[in-house]
């Protein structure tokens, strides 16, 4: 009798996580609009459903339905495999097939935290991984700290937009530099945030630096997508700063990509996206322009956070416009919650 209850218990509870996968595959293929609420559900992570379906399968398993678990099992493995962040396609060519006019350049995204582990230690780092270019996120900074920073890190040049948002860091000469204001409004990074109030808040940024690698123009984009705290851990509150952050996000997301469009040339952007690799975000960022961690490794890996469990990959680097990657790896440098993202690109030359 009571092998029975669980039995149809966990029957009940896999046709409901069924249900929800179905859904989140609908959403992943654009069945609904983009400004839907059911596209929350793509920001959650498919190996996220292996929390849930592993012990469904285990339980079955132990009552003796093997083949119900084998199948379930294998269901979700087939989901993983197709909808998570793998990639067995590597298309681009090795460093080696490049012509003599490319440059190589070197780039790291950073989530600095507003330096909450120390400036020192930030700076230090900087120094110790040596890249051509920084992309910097959650740069906040005294008039102070600003002028530590661009003495210490000498001969890079230090580029930052408005506070609590994005910078460059350069080894190469900038030719521009601009802020470009984003149709969000700024959130806190350290404090909670009411939805009411947030219209009050000036227009949030990224910044992007026009930058002169051996006689190629290169643009460099460091852009950071809205988070955010909110107001309380209520759930109410909880959902409520949810599906505005997700509104704000794909306000943010259609406005870059028509900004990208744009662009002539070579094109590098990237930073602390706060969206997973499923979201409809990165998705569509995907659709234009190269994952470069996702070019070199058949899977994603996690950059956030620095203390045990990681658990997300949030912090990206893109190419566009003929770049090729040659390399990419996620740093094990910790100056914040994020693990800095490198990788070397060969960009060709102007004609």
């Amino acid at each position: 009798m009571i092998k029975n209850a669980i039995r149809l218990l966990n029957g009940i509870l896999g046709c409901l996580i069924l249900l929800v996968m179905i859904v989140w595959i609908m959403v992943s293929r654009h069945y609904f609009p983009i400004d839907s609420r059911y596209i929350a559900l793509s920001f959650f992570p498919p190996y996220g459903f292996a929390f849930f379906v592993l012990p469904l399968v285990l339980i079955f398993w132990i009552l003796g339905n093997r083949k119900i678990a084998a199948f379930s099992g294998l269901v979700f493995l087939a989901f993983f495999l197709i909808y998570g962040d793998i990639s067995f396609s590597k298309v681009q060519a090795t460093e080696t097939s490049g012509s003599q006019q490319e440059q190589t350049v070197s780039v790291i995204a950073l989530n600095v935290r507003y330096y909450s582990y120390g400036l020192e230690k930030v700076i230090a780092a900087i120094q110790h991984m040596d890249a051509d270019l920084y992309l910097l996120s959650e740069n906040v900074l005294s008039d102070e700290e600003r002028q530590l920073l661009e003495e210490s890190i000498r001969p890079w040049s230090f580029y930052m937009g408005q506070q609590e948002g994005t910078a460059i860091i350069s080894r190469y000469p900038v030719v521009e530099f601009k802020e470009i204001m984003l149709p969000s409004k700024q959130a806190s990074l350290s404090k909670s945030n009411e939805v009411s109030r947030q219209h009050l808040n000036p227009n949030r940024s990224f910044v992007h630096a026009i930058i002169n690698v051996n006689g190629t123009l290169l643009h460099a984009i460091s852009i950071r997508f809205l988070a955010g705290r909110p107001a309380d851990r209520t759930l109410p509150a909880a959902l409520e700063w949810g599906f505005y952050v997700l509104k704000m996000q794909i306000q943010e997301l259609d406005f870059f990509l028509n900004y990208l469009k744009k662009l002539q040339g070579p094109v590098i952007f990237g930073g602390d996206l706060n969206a997973t690799p499923s979201s409809i975000v990165i998705q569509k960022l995907s659709d234009i322009a190269v994952d470069s961690y996702l070019e070199k490794h058949i899977w994603g890996g996690f950059t956030f956070w620095t203390q045990f469990p990681s658990y997300a990959r949030l912090d990206y680097l893109y190419c566009m416009n003929g770049i090729r990657v040659l390399d990419s790896v996620i740093r094990d440098e910790v100056v914040s919650d994020h693990y800095p993202v490198f990788s070397r690109f060969a960009i060709p030359g102007n004609h």
